[in-house]
């Protein structure tokens, strides 16, 4: 629990600073520009969510060589870790900036919205260099047990971009002022990351012959937990492409619904997290029973928490969506998303909590398929088939948490036999002591 209530807290403050912003925008600049935040936001999760994925091969990484290799193992590893996470986020920056009129066309975005979210969108993309050194560089501390600088970094940048964002709309900035709150706030975070690697000699020097090794296990790692993160998200903006069709206001329920679901988002990728770290580490000393009840654990505190929050918004609904929309046809359509999908939220935590041991025990393939057969290839026969016969909201986002269910069911399976298999040969010592 220490070790996992500051990730928890970061992630809600780091949400309620992002809840800002769309308050914001509802209220200043109304239904339409919403609309075009939430147009843009499953392609801002494309890359946002591949990118935190992606960082939990630092963790493992991180958790093995400070098991294996001590301090001095870590730090020329943090080193390398740091360039690499500024080289890549200007490469996908550049991508995703170049391609970002295509991306909205692709998912059937209104023409009346389209060109405030492909400022949104590109001013956004901007800032990948910036998100990915922060992501990394906490992975880094993260692993070293220490969850609390973080939590403090989150609050002083997201501070910051409350303010920028106020002081900019009534500037006149817009959407776009929104957006450069968003990357100015995401740079301070990564420049207080950086200077904290440096003074704790993390990030101080890179050993230039382990860099082929290094950057070789880290995306061996990371690779297919971005993966299994792009699929889900795939599948999020084949939705959105059904969503879109629905008109504007259902665009900016959609916008409010996804704000809240990132608060119970921020507690389950908490637990996630843990469980990765805890279940490398203990793997990495061969202890099976810790493996096994840190698994557990992360299982039932995200479940708790994802479901208990769930529950929460749903009750207090209509209140929650007063500093987000004025509009009562909106509230009415979040209020249906939160029952179907916020309610049952701790199955997905579930689901995220098991897929994270897997890959604390160095097993990344296997858990990014079975989130590719229960989320990806599940959500796409299910619009194809039942949404088609139907076409109603409900049984468009009936898709997730049947998704949820079925993807928990395959990675509780994954993670038994890979235990079974890992630590055989334990059973095997105790018979043969039984034996003399």
């Amino acid at each position: 629990m220490l070790f996992s209530l500051p990730l928890v807290l970061s992630g809600i403050f780091q949400l309620l600073f992002n809840a800002a912003d769309t308050m914001t925008v509802g209220h200043f600049l109304g239904r339409e520009h919403l609309a075009a935040i939430g147009a843009a936001t499953p392609i801002v999760a494309f890359f946002t969510g591949s990118l935190i994925a992606f960082s939990q091969g630092v963790s493992v990484l991180i958790s093995r060589r400070t098991e294996e290799n001590g301090d001095r193992g870590v730090a020329g590893t943090a080193g390398i870790v740091s360039a690499v996470s500024l080289i890549l986020g200007v490469i996908i920056g550049t991508a995703g900036i170049l391609a970002a009129p295509w991306m909205l066309r692709v998912i059937h975005t209104p023409e009346s919205i389209i060109d405030s979210s492909v400022i949104y969108l590109r001013i956004y993309l901007a800032g990948m260099p910036f998100f990915l050194f922060y992501n990394f560089g906490s992975a880094v501390i993260r692993s070293l047990g220490n969850t609390a600088v973080s939590l403090v970094y989150v609050g002083i940048s997201g501070l910051l971009n409350v303010v920028l964002n106020y002081a900019f709309i009534r500037l006149g900035g817009g959407i776009a002022g929104v957006a450069a709150a968003t990357v100015l706030s995401q740079l301070l975070s990564a420049v207080l990351t950086g200077c904290y690697l440096y003074r704790n000699g993390l990030a101080s020097w890179i050993r230039w012959r382990k860099v082929p090794e290094v950057t070789g296990a880290l995306f061996r790692l990371g690779v297919p937990a971005a993966m299994q993160t792009m699929l889900l998200s795939l599948s999020n903006i084949f939705i959105q492409n059904e969503i879109n069709r629905f008109g504007t206001t259902v665009l900016a329920a959609q916008t409010v619904y996804m704000s809240l679901n990132g608060f119970l988002l921020a507690a389950i990728t908490a637990y996630t997290q843990t469980a990765i770290v805890f279940a490398g580490q203990n793997d990495a000393a061969d202890n099976k029973k810790r493996v096994v009840d840190s698994a557990a654990y992360c299982c039932l505190l995200s479940f708790i928490w994802g479901s208990g929050l769930g529950v929460l918004f749903r009750i207090c609904g209509e209140y929650v969506c007063i500093p987000y929309t004025d509009s009562r046809e909106v509230t009415e359509v979040v209020m249906k998303l939160l029952l179907i999908n916020a309610v049952p939220y701790g199955i997905c935590g579930c689901m995220e909590a098991l897929a994270g041991s897997v890959r604390g025990l160095g097993r990344s393939v296997e858990p990014t398929i079975m989130h590719l057969i229960g989320i990806g290839v599940f959500r796409i026969v299910w619009i194809m088939t039942f949404f088609r016969a139907h076409s109603n909201l409900k049984a468009l986002y009936m898709c997730y948490p049947l998704s949820w269910v079925v993807t928990s069911v395959l990675q509780l399976s994954l993670l038994c036999i890979i235990i079974k298999k890992k630590y055989a040969h334990d059973r095997e010592a105790e018979e043969t002591v039984r034996i003399y």
